[in-house]
């Protein structure tokens, strides 16, 4: 080869290199500034209106929880309280089908919402992790009644949160159902490298943007409805879920579930000594039973109840089993 086509070669590559790099850089620009470009709805101060007839709001450390309440007639009434604890997307409507079931019962009934979902605080600074958010519904449960002990009943996302509940403050616990949970096998003070990665600003802004265009439509929800109940939604249904979940500020606080969840007191399922019950759906693909059934099969004061033909939302979908069962097992701690 002669050293004028070596050269040439030569220089054709190092513009290569150099265009390259420019396109790289100007990707890179686009994917830093888009994200921000592009508008995002913010969380806001505190809406004072009512989004249900029994519709309550706390301030618990500077953060606004929204929940409802069932109180029972006197003479039924037993002064036993059962907290509701919703799961990932879901308020208290999640347990519509169940609620006034048990107060009937004679239990007086709480359904929170677990920010930053249903109409609770959209703090995009609170930190999600399991633990975290058991020491705020422990607050908010002492601000509703701090004379009692608790039957606490959590779904899927909610059921990590009520485990660890029940590991931090066993003395308040009288009992915990759990409904196709998510649980935690540990909890330990690390961040993954997924949560690294998303923690970079404008990463999490561009995949806040992307979700609350997106995902946070009608028909994605009645999407999310089909497969997390194995049927269509009814109308009800999907525009109960949709009300909640496109309250203001809710994309951004869903990554920051991710992103800011932080361990502050590690803690392992093996610590869990109430009494509990775990309920699953057979067609459940979203949390199945058989992830967690080697663990749970270790605990002597555990039992287990499998819905057959339900999918991840039982109570929902197939609610008189679900109330009959749960009521049996709570019923069954007084004999």
């Amino acid at each position: 080869m002669k050293p004028k086509t070596f050269k040439m070669k030569k220089t054709k590559f190092k513009n290569i290199i150099k265009k390259t790099g420019i396109g790289i850089s100007i990707l890179f620009a686009l994917i830093l500034i888009i994200p921000y470009i592009i508008p995002l709805s913010e969380s806001q101060a505190q809406n004072t209106e009512l989004p249900f007839t029994n519709s309550q709001f706390a301030e618990i450390d500077g953060m606004w929880i929204h929940y409802r309440k069932w109180t029972p007639k006197p003479e039924k009434q037993k002064n036993e309280w059962i907290l509701f604890v919703h799961g990932l997307g879901g308020s208290t409507y999640s347990w519509e089908n169940n609620t006034q079931f048990f107060c009937d019962e004679g239990y007086s009934i709480i359904a929170v919402d677990v920010p930053p979902f249903g109409y609770s605080d959209r703090d995009p600074d609170f930190n999600h992790s399991p633990d975290n958010r058991a020491n705020l519904l422990w607050k908010f449960a002492n601000f509703i009644n701090p004379n009692v002990t608790w039957n606490l009943i959590g779904h899927s996302m909610g059921g990590g949160i009520v485990e660890a509940m029940a590991i931090l403050k066993p003395e308040k616990t009288n009992s915990v159902v759990f409904v196709d949970p998510a649980l935690f096998i540990s909890l330990k003070k690390e961040f993954s490298f997924a949560q690294l990665i998303l923690r970079f600003p404008p990463c999490e802004r561009l995949f806040a943007v992307v979700g609350e265009r997106i995902f946070i439509t009608k028909k994605q929800i009645s999407k999310m409805l089909l497969s997390a109940f194995g049927r269509e939604a009814t109308p009800a249904e999907a525009d109960a879920y949709y009300k909640a979940l496109s309250q203001p500020g809710t994309a951004l606080a869903f990554i920051r579930l991710f992103t800011k969840a932080k361990v502050v007191s590690e803690m392992n399922i093996d610590q869990l000594k109430v009494p509990a019950m775990g309920i699953w759906g057979s067609e459940d693909t979203w949390v199945p039973y058989d992830g967690y059934k080697t663990s749970l099969e270790k605990f002597p004061n555990i039992q287990i109840k499998i819905i057959q033909n339900a999918h991840h939302c039982p109570m929902e979908t197939h609610s008189s089993e679900f109330n009959q069962t749960a009521l049996s097992f709570l019923k069954s701690l007084n004999k």
